[in-house]
């Protein structure tokens, strides 16, 4: 993420990014947000599509993330 980061603050452009991300003993299908001037934001999909998505990734908890929301597909 700070590479991202870091690219995002050289050419003053936000970025969005998928990731397999781990954490708490589970792997989550994840995004994250970075424009180079704010903390990341990182958002976990809550809503997982089919058995095989649901065998890899735990699903997030749902969340309200104000005037951005980030899809991931």
């Amino acid at each position: 993420m700070a590479r991202l980061d870091g690219i995002a603050r050289e050419t003053k452009v936000a970025i969005i990014a998928g990731f397999a991300e781990a954490a708490q003993e589970a792997t989550y299908n994840s995004a994250v947000f970075v424009d180079g001037r704010n903390r990341p934001v990182i958002y976990r999909k809550s809503h997982l599509y089919g058995a095989y998505e649901r065998a890899l990734f735990a699903a997030g908890a749902p969340c309200a993330c104000g005037l951005l929301t980030m899809c991931i597909l």
